[in-house]
């Protein structure tokens, strides 16, 4: 599909209260649950004989949603315009855009779900098949109402876990037929970047070590790199270490990986993508009140952490270290650190942690919902000194150079 035709068929679903494009109540994912996807942000344009198109993409006030606003105009020199708010999503199968048409109006009220590529200067996007989506509402897999045979569209209505799942079966399906847009590329003065700094503070022989922080709050947030090359002529690069830092006024966990991920970012733009990054760190929770909650909620009633705190002798220190490490993963306790690195293009794992402390939920930043929650005071739950991760290229980076 062209994606001046692409264009025109969303201009159709919006203009009226029917269209043929499949719409979800809910987006895959919450606002703030993910850091959004920054290399959405910026301009993109498609060309298709007179016709010119330019989708806009930046970031809501809250810093949370994403505004996207396109603008066709057309071979009879008519100017149209539509806007959606929505977020980006990461899954196993992908990435996701969920969009909600904010002009024109409608009375169809929902989330277009859309499938993304964006690779080197080119976005590729497509729409989902309703097909699909018709016969999974029918046979009742997915949970929504079946539009009429011919143009009405199939609104779901199915919780974000279930249709995360149904989109992961079902990916090629639904989303094969796709458009393509180019960055427009502006002027460096013009373009929105993130205000961060670089600054060198160490350099000793095979070793360097640069400082990034948000510009004039050094206090709040920091990413620190550590070089070691092969000697001291720094010709050859070994490996590089990162330490990031949080503190000052809280974040969401949304927000927090945002930063990361800009600071990965502004990494790589300073000095150069071949950094060979192979391993992170971090202080504990990271100062983010919803990742200790998040935290609490994993050891609660887990058998191995209630064991060990029954009586600390019977478990040797490296196998619960291990045990922690395997909960904090396969609970997604720091997702939001993975996602900020994954995109960017590395592969983050948890690969431990250095000391292990033990706290009182009344000790803890969340102590005020977790309270409401109904959670005991008392209940104690692990708290990482220094958290580290693995990081590895992505095929796909590799791929790119």
């Amino acid at each position: 599909m062209k994606a001046a035709a692409l264009f025109q068929l969303l201009l159709l679903l919006l203009s009226c209260s029917t269209g043929c494009v499949p719409v979800s109540q809910i987006p895959l994912t919450e606002p703030g649950q993910q850091p959004l996807d920054e290399r959405l942000l910026g301009s993109w344009y498609w060309q298709q004989g007179a016709e010119t198109g330019l989708v806009h993409i930046g970031l809501q006030q809250q810093g949370q949603l994403l505004q996207v606003l396109m603008v066709d105009y057309g071979q009879r020199q008519q100017l149209s315009i539509q806007e959606f708010s929505g977020l980006s999503s990461k899954l196993a199968s992908g990435d996701y855009l969920s969009l909600r048409p904010l002009r024109p109006a409608n009375e169809q009220q929902g989330y277009l779900i859309i499938k993304y590529h964006i690779q080197n200067k080119s976005l590729q996007i497509s729409l989902m098949d309703s097909k699909p989506v018709e016969e999974a509402l029918r046979d009742k897999q997915l949970e929504g109402i079946a539009g009429d045979r011919g143009f009405a569209s199939e609104q779901i209505s199915s919780p974000a876990p279930e249709l995360q799942n149904f989109i992961a079966l079902h990916d090629q399906d639904l989303f094969h037929d796709f458009s393509t847009l180019q960055r427009l590329e502006l002027k460096e003065a013009a373009r929105p970047t993130a205000q961060l700094t670089l600054k060198k503070t160490f350099e000793h022989g095979s070793l360097v070590e640069y400082q990034i922080n948000q510009l004039g709050k050094a206090d709040q947030a920091s990413l620190r790199v550590s070089q070691r090359f092969s000697d001291d002529k720094r010709q050859r690069l070994l490996h590089s270490h990162l330490r990031f830092a949080s503190a000052g006024p809280a974040m969401t966990a949304g927000q927090q990986g945002q930063l990361l991920s800009a600071m990965l970012a502004f990494v790589k733009a300073e000095l150069g993508p071949q950094l060979k990054i192979d391993s992170l760190s971090a202080s504990g929770y990271l100062g983010v009140a919803e990742v200790e909650e998040q935290a609490v909620h994993a050891f609660i009633n887990h058998q191995p952490w209630l064991d060990y705190l029954a009586n600390p002798r019977t478990t040797p220190q490296w196998q619960i270290y291990q045990s922690i490490t395997k909960q904090l993963t396969e609970t997604g306790v720091y997702d939001h650190i993975i996602t900020a690195c994954q995109h960017q293009g590395y592969q983050a794992q948890l690969s431990g942690f250095e000391k292990l402390f033990i706290n009182k939920v009344a000790d803890s930043a969340a102590v005020s919902s977790l309270s409401q929650q109904g959670i005991p005071l008392a209940s104690r739950y692990p708290s990482p000194g220094t958290i580290s991760f693995r990081l590895t290229t992505s095929q796909l980076t590799k791929a790119a150079h």
